[in-house]
């Protein structure tokens, strides 16, 4: 009897220009949250043509402690000069820069491995963003699909390094010479790749990872994206901390109701951008009933695909049978019959997509029961059950959660 978990496949001035000067006048501060914007460049070896948008939405720190849910960027941080970019993106990328499905959006930023305290973020707290793949209206928390891996501190230390690098030739860049393009929304810049430590240097295909992480932060705007809250594009923004010690250290964030963990993502919300260019911060607040909320007082933020008490037990699994301590892997009774607790986070008369038994003969070949259609498999009030077959062969049956 195998129990799986199966998840779907997830700076505090404003940067700025003096009216009638053909550069911006300052660089990026220690801890200004960049929103990046590129095409995808004519060949697999050319990752993003030869320019790119860096837009500058100010301390990420203002959009960690946001509570605001579904407004504009300027709303967060009132520093940005505007929340429209429409004119920059058509600039850079041409009229249809909202459908033509080879313009990408991240957002990215980290506190150098020296220095203190960059507005309650430790050094080598990094943040990073991952595509969703949909967004409604009103909607609260991470994109369900996103599975934000836990970092090592070496691994931190890496992806820190490298957005260290990336800040560097940024700043560099906007200085000059020569002098760079600035948008016409004062808060942007035009960059291109002929530059040192540009983007391209840290993303594949010129390296196997993007800033040393094996998570895409880019979401490709192309058209509408699925949902309601009418969007071509959003990108949920994690925060990680690389240690959770010294004074004055922030653990708490607008979308969070429990302490961050060192080394695990914790959502601050997502930033969004519609066809008429304009910047959101959308989904900010922590969802009631569902796994994120769950993780957070029982799982120490994490994964559902990990083990936080190292129970045998993954997280996912946990969560529907609703433990909140050690969770006991079932076994067979004395008919035979295998039976998961529903702690009632999933409707139990409801037997859908969210959870599934399967069973198999070999371990590798699996089919899902049905139920109605396979006698052995039960949904009561507060369980799932199912019932193995006596005699050959060997017959095998596995719960499969999709928090």
């Amino acid at each position: 009897m195998k129990h799986t978990l199966n998840i779907p496949i997830l700076l505090s001035m404003a940067l700025g220009m003096t009216s009638g000067m053909a550069n911006a006048t300052q660089s990026f501060a220690t801890d200004n949250l960049a929103l990046i914007f590129y095409a995808k460049g004519a060949t697999p070896a050319d990752p993003i043509g030869t320019e790119y948008y860096v837009f500058n939405l100010g301390s990420a720190s203002g959009f960690r402690d946001n509570t605001q849910n579904n407004v504009a960027v300027t709303s967060v941080n009132n520093s940005i000069s505007g929340s429209n970019i429409a004119t920059d993106l058509a600039n850079v990328f041409g009229p249809s820069w909202a459908t033509a499905g080879n313009v990408c959006m991240l957002a990215v930023t980290g506190v150098p491995a020296s220095g203190t305290l960059a507005n309650g973020d430790p050094i080598r707290t990094i943040y990073f963003s991952a595509p969703r793949t949909s967004l409604n209206t009103g909607d609260k928390g991470a994109d369900p699909n996103t599975v934000f891996p836990t970092m090592s501190t070496y691994l931190q230390g890496q992806v820190s390094n490298s957005l260290t690098t990336l800040f560097t030739g940024i700043s560099s860049a906007i200085t000059g010479p020569p002098t760079p393009l600035s948008g016409v929304n004062i808060s942007g810049v035009r960059l291109t790749t002929s530059t040192a430590n540009n983007l391209s240097t840290l993303i594949p295909p010129v390296t196997s990872t993007y800033f040393k992480l094996g998570l895409n932060p880019s979401a490709t705007i192309n058209g509408p994206l699925s949902g309601t809250a009418g969007v071509v594009a959003a990108v949920d923004v994690f925060r990680v901390l690389y240690s959770t010690t010294g004074t004055g250290t922030i653990l708490t964030s607008g979308s969070s109701s429990g302490n961050a963990v060192a080394g695990t993502g914790q959502y601050i919300g997502s930033i969004t951008v519609d066809s008429s260019g304009n910047l959101k911060v959308q989904a900010v607040g922590v969802p009631t009933g569902n796994y994120t909320s769950w993780a957070t007082s029982h799982a120490g933020s994490q994964t559902p695909g990990e083990d936080y008490n190292h129970d045998g037990v993954q997280n996912g699994v946990a969560y529907f049978m609703n433990a909140t301590g050690t969770a006991t892997n079932p076994g067979l009774n004395a008919s035979n019959k295998v039976t998961w607790l529903n702690g009632g986070n999933i409707p139990s008369s409801a037997y859908g997509t969210q959870f599934v038994v399967q069973t198999s003969t070999d371990l590798a070949h699996w089919t899902t029961a049905v139920l109605g259609s396979d006698p052995n498999l039960s949904n009561l009030t507060g369980s799932v059950s199912y019932t193995l077959p006596t005699g050959s062969p060997t017959k095998f049956c596995r719960l499969v959660v999709t928090p």
